[in-house]
């Protein structure tokens, strides 16, 4: 490290210079004196690198423990090789509880005792969940009052017999708590455990290495066992058998059966079964399924899902051998290929049909000039009507915008045939790679296709496209598209315009959200949303205007995102999120870096408890306003 008086006269120059500031602080390579200057004298920015740099000195350290604001600045501080007991010793009694939390990864067990009363329940989780805590404060923290505190004992290691007796004999379960001690609990106390547990959530078990297999059996015959979350467990952890099956093939969950009807080796009683499926979905897993036998497929021939019959006429299909996906021939299908596809002749009879579904089906392929689709349109069938027209879009005797109208003018009636249209056109896409066949998908707004060209990632779309895909404005497939693809400036401000899409889902996933998603619960159980514009709020490259809109979004959570973003976000901006209908929102005004004593005052008045708490936590807070609290809450 260069140390003579010019070289830092040079170091100090670019630490002086706004642009060049971030690159100084974070450089390994910049001498100590500098580091020292810039930690006690630049605060342009909450957070920048001085706080990762490995070089940082200890008189530095100390300085940022002692004055820095910012959490994230001050959790870096712990992992640097200049760290040591003086500084831990401020951050562990700093008034954040963030960072007390960071301090109980680099505790000692005399100090994690002392952090276990800590007045924070997550710097208690964080203690209860350290393999160095005492045994004696393990014990303690089995009686704490905060219930996740407790359930944060079961994933730590180390917890005794002792302490999981007294979290089984204290807690009154829900899913959350009954998931993390279902999949820790060690074999000694599985069956204690069982017997402690409400019946509802017994299969959660599954998710145990050392729960008996014997069970498997017996929670298939319990009727109070949620069989949903049953049968997922049992796929993901390899506890299905071949015998489980006639157990579970009525399961309610689409995905779940369609799994079933992906499965090798399916029995021909089990196939029968599958081929009557209601669900499209489940009829097609079975169809691409390369065990099934051509003679039960036969009977999807006519079959009114499109999926379905695209399935059948598939000649090949992928499979993995030695790690390397390989395309491989269906055995023994020539005659079903044949009879899905269609000669001259079975085109004759498809043609021929007088149902509404095989007709429309047959327009498909059937070219049609501007009188036969004038005929067409006067059939008293809504599906002819609609079939005709996208057929009509697709020869050039309308436009696409007028197929899009059209359907758009007569749904809901239209839908079923618009969607099966739009499966079919999407699958030739795919096939063909024609783009003349995803500008109707566009058109027709067919977001539940669209958005799986971004989920396989095998299709390579130009800028344009991609484009003119964003400007649809398709809630789940610009949402892919934002997670998939590398975005520029005139991407996101279509994001941005992009509304929010959801599903709903078995239990809380809250491992598996994404930045930009939330999970709330419903009266039938949880339902996520994801929120594109969340994306286009956090990402580095959308434009500073946009951002301005984003501030008026209808969404809490993205009104929320856009709070962090300092270089829009300011005081003014601040005093209306304070007023916000949501408390969501106001709660992170309580705790913004920019708010201030007058603010939090307003705050720790507000009517809803969990605002004022927020505003009663912070480090501004009065005794008169903690009293003012106090008493609204009684």
């Amino acid at each position: 490290m260069a140390t003579n008086k010019s070289d830092i006269a040079a170091w100090m120059s670019n630490a002086n210079d706004p642009l060049m500031q971030d690159d100084v602080a974070s450089d390994p390579e910049c001498p100590a004196e500098v580091l020292i200057w810039m930690a006690k004298n630049v605060t342009t920015s909450s957070f920048y690198g001085i706080s990762s740099n490995p070089s940082l000195p200890l008189e530095a350290i100390i300085h940022l423990a002692k004055t820095s604001k910012d959490e994230y600045e001050k959790i870096n501080l712990f992992a640097l090789p200049n760290f040591d007991k003086s500084a831990f010793d401020i951050l562990v009694v700093d008034t954040q509880s963030a960072v007390r939390e960071e301090a109980t990864r680099w505790a000692s067990p005399e100090t994690l005792e002392k952090m276990s009363k800590d007045k924070d329940s997550w710097v208690r989780r964080f203690v209860a969940m350290n393999e160095l805590t005492p045994r004696k404060t393990l014990l303690e923290l089995a009686n704490d009052a905060d219930a996740d505190v407790v359930s944060a004992l079961t994933s730590n290691k180390n917890c005794p017999k002792e302490v999981w007796e007294v979290v089984l004999s204290n807690a009154e379960f829900d899913e959350r708590q009954a998931t993390v001690i279902a999949e820790n609990i060690t074999e000694e106390l599985i069956a204690m455990a069982r017997e402690k547990f409400p019946v509802k959530y017994h299969h959660l078990f599954l998710s145990n290495m050392f729960m008996p297999k014997q069970w498997v059996e017996e929670f298939l015959k319990n009727k109070e066992i949620n069989k949903i979350g049953l049968v997922s467990l049992m796929f993901h952890r390899g506890w299905f058998q071949q015998e489980h099956l006639p157990k579970i093939i009525d399961v309610k969950d689409v995905d779940l059966r369609a799994r079933i009807a992906s499965l090798p080796g399916l029995e021909r009683d089990i196939q029968q079964i599958l081929v009557k499926d209601k669900s499209a979905g489940v009829r097609a897993a079975l169809a691409r399924n390369p065990i099934a036998e051509p003679e039960i497929l036969m009977q999807l021939l006519g079959d009114k899902s499109v999926t379905v019959l695209e399935y059948l006429k598939a000649e090949t299909y992928y499979a993995e051998e030695g790690g390397k996906w390989v395309m491989k021939n269906y055995a023994g299908r020539e005659a079903l290929v044949a009879a899905a596809s269609g000669s001259a002749k079975n085109l004759a009879k498809i043609s021929a049909v007088t149902s509404v579904t095989g007709r429309s089906e047959a327009l498909l392929s059937e070219v049609i000039d501007e009188k036969r689709y004038q005929e067409l349109l006067a059939d008293k069938s809504i599906g002819i009507q609609t079939s005709a027209t996208l057929r009509a879009a697709e020869l050039g005797l309308i436009t696409f915008k007028e197929a899009a109208a059209f359907v758009s003018k007569f749904a809901p009636q239209t839908s079923a045939p618009k969607n099966k249209w739009v499966e079919a056109r999407m699958e030739s896409f795919r096939s063909e790679h024609n783009e003349f066949f995803l500008d109707l998908v566009i058109e027709l707004r067919g977001d539940d296709v669209l958005c799986g060209i971004f989920l396989d990632g095998n299709l390579q779309l130009s800028a344009d496209k991609l484009m003119k895909i964003a400007k649809a404005h398709l809630a789940n497939t610009n949402w892919n598209m934002a997670r998939n693809v590398e975005l520029n400036a005139d991407l996101l401000d279509e994001i941005a315009e992009t509304p929010s899409w959801s599903y709903d889902t078995y239990g809380y996933p809250e491992e598996k959200l994404e930045f930009g998603q939330w999970a709330g619960e419903t009266s039938s159980g949880y339902r996520v949303a994801s929120y594109p514009q969340a994306i286009a709020a956090s990402h580095p490259k959308t434009r500073l205007e946009t951002l301005e809109k984003l501030k008026k979004s209808r969404s809490k959570y993205v009104r929320g995102v856009i709070m962090e973003r300092s270089e829009v976000f300011n005081y003014d901006d601040l005093k209306k999120a304070v007023k916000d209908k949501e408390a969501y929102v106001r709660i992170l005004a309580a705790k913004h870096p920019l708010v201030d004593l007058e603010l939090l005052e307003k705050l720790a008045n507000d009517s809803d408890p969990e605002v004022r708490a927020a505003a009663c936590e912070h480090k501004l807070a009065t005794p008169e306003m903690k009293a003012t609290a106090a008493l609204l809450k009684n």
